[in-house]
């Protein structure tokens, strides 16, 4: 296989983590969402009877963020995921209706404490090589091992988690040390690298090192990604192959920061996929694009509680929160496209459908917000700003780009609000390398909106309990009792019961407004010249298909 020139490409740090599907944080890409809607086929036009297809050809895919560090398993940005599912399957795919469909395994064997997987036959690595159920086994074992750091860890490995190879019966077993929910729904999704990137994972800083359709061939950072078809690729979702009509030879993810930049190219035919922003949707429209929704969490608003931080007194986080009009505040995200949240899990058909946001969610006047700062030591200066045992009540807040244009209207409106309170609010536009750094690493925020995209209720404990980074996820280092004893509660339960403690834990949350779910929006995509599918994971790379003409 051709291997990737070496442009510029970054070095990964080894704790480049990130918890953003932040889904447009979806970009933290729209990609990491599954459910939406859907405008048609996703053909640009074309309909199913009169639908021909390219041999080989271009698939220009336009992204407005750059992954940064490559390794799969050392990141949970979508931005990444979208670029790297292009090299790497999955164990099984979970379609947008939630049912799973074979990838590397062909059959798997769920009990309460274990999955065994067999893997299929004929199954190979970029270099060639076959992967081996040892090398399967050898990707949960990184992932398990705390000492890795690994930011997937709860979402894709549940913690403790051991993983067994019999490379005779092409098997692998995962192993829990307690009864653990949804283990096919997670542990299916992980990236599966092969031997070489697994025991050299500086190699992925230029290569990918697995079995997926593509291969990496360029790298050049902030502008461009190519990917080669692989011939010969028979195990895609459900069995499909590289030899179906209209599988692209060449796909190009083009970095385009600009939404209404990446409308233009799409329209004029330089690209056949992209994000397309609430501004221009109507220009895809009425070119007779067909789009695909997916549902995001556009307004989800967290506070940094590590010591020193104003976001650590609840009586601070309930106020302003509290204080914010919600409905005023989710307009101007979205443009007047939102909803109101409904709980922690956005992606439809959302598995536990309780509303854990309405009547729990802090609702107050300014008045009200004020007088319970005061009641909390918050005093007025004469200058209109409080303060606390001499130190002021000042945010940095994370407004990342990936927000769209109207993600700065949003954290300005906020920002007004809390400064009626006495707040003062430095607003910090983001990338989403630049908010995952802040999150992860300098710890140099104190609140923010962080949408977090995650599938089951199972996957977000690790983002608000437990462990704060370096040695964890807990970004924001929250401390909630009754959401540790719920989620306790909703471990030790069947998957068919525990959506109730679930939901009892995500409460817990919202009332102290550890998390504020506010508004969620649809991102929309649109394909001129080719066809697409998402499914839970983001887009089916295996999906894609160049049009005739």
């Amino acid at each position: 296989m051709p291997q990737p020139s070496r442009s510029s490409r970054r070095t990964p740090a080894r704790r480049s983590v990130g918890a953003l599907s932040l889904t447009a944080a979806v970009a933290l890409t729209a990609a990491a969402c599954g459910g939406g809607s859907d405008e048609g086929a996703g053909s640009g036009g074309s309909s199913a009877a009169a639908t021909t297809y390219a041999t080989d050809g271009t698939f220009t895919y336009a992204v407005d963020q750059d992954p940064g560090a490559l390794d799969p398993q050392l990141t949970a940005l979508s931005s990444t995921r979208a670029v790297t599912r292009f090299a790497y399957d999955q164990m099984v795919y979970t379609t947008q209706d939630g049912k799973a469909v074979s990838g590397l395994a062909e059959k798997w064997d769920v009990t309460p404490k274990s999955i065994t997987y067999t893997l299929r036959d004929g199954v190979t690595c970029a270099d060639g090589t076959p992967l081996t159920a040892a090398d399967v086994a050898a990707n949960f074992a990184f992932v398990a091992n705390p000492k890795n750091a690994s930011p997937v860890i709860g979402i894709y490995v549940p913690p403790g988690i051991k993983a067994t190879a019999d490379d005779t019966a092409h098997t692998v077993t995962l192993t829990a040390a307690t009864p653990t929910q949804f283990l096919l729904e997670t542990t299916g999704g992980l990236p599966i690298l092969c031997k070489k990137g697994t025991t050299d994972r500086k190699s992925l800083a230029q290569q990918t090192q697995g079995t997926g359709p593509y291969v990496l061939t360029e790298a050049v950072a902030n502008d461009h990604y190519t990917f080669t078809r692989r011939d010969g690729y028979t195990w895609g979702p459900g069995g499909s192959t590289n030899a179906d009509p209209g599988v692209p030879k060449t796909v190009v993810i083009r970095i385009v920061s600009n939404t209404s930049t990446a409308t233009n190219l799409l329209l004029s035919g330089d690209v056949n996929l992209t994000n397309v922003g609430d501004a221009d949707v109507a220009r895809a429209k009425a070119a007779g694009l067909q789009g695909k929704g997916l549902a995001a969490p556009w307004g989800e608003m967290w506070f940094n509680q590590a010591p020193g931080h104003p976001g650590a007194d609840q009586a601070v986080r309930q106020a302003l929160v509290g204080a914010i009009n919600k409905q005023e505040l989710g307009n101007v995200l979205t443009g007047g496209l939102g909803v109101p949240s409904k709980g922690l899990l956005t992606l439809e058909p959302r598995v536990c459908t309780g509303d854990t946001v309405a009547g729990n969610i802090p609702n107050m006047t300014v008045d009200e917000a004020g007088a319970m700062l005061d009641q909390a030591g918050w005093a007025k200066g004469a200058d209109g700003t409080r303060s606390k045992d001499g130190k002021p009540l000042a945010f940095t807040f994370l407004s990342p780009s990936t927000l769209g244009d109207n993600g700065a209207p949003g954290a300005e409106l906020l920002a007004s609000t809390w400064k009626q309170l006495g707040a003062t609010v430095k607003i910090s536009s983001q990338p989403d390398s630049g908010v995952q750094e802040a999150l992860f690493a300098t710890g140099d925020w104190d609140a923010g909106f962080v949408p977090l995209t995650v599938t089951l209720p199972s996957q977000y404990t690790g983002f608000v309990s437990g462990a704060t980074p370096p040695n964890g996820t807990n970004f924001a280092h929250i401390d909630n009792a009754a959401f540790t004893a719920a989620t306790a509660k909703a471990a030790a339960a069947t998957a068919d019961t525990a959506c109730a403690s679930y939901e009892e834990g995500e409460r817990a949350l919202i009332k102290e407004a550890d998390v504020a779910p506010i508004v969620n929006k649809e991102a929309m995509f649109y394909a001129k010249g080719a066809e697409f599918q998402f499914d839970r994971d983001g887009l089916v790379v295996q999906s894609l298909r160049l049009l005739a003409g």
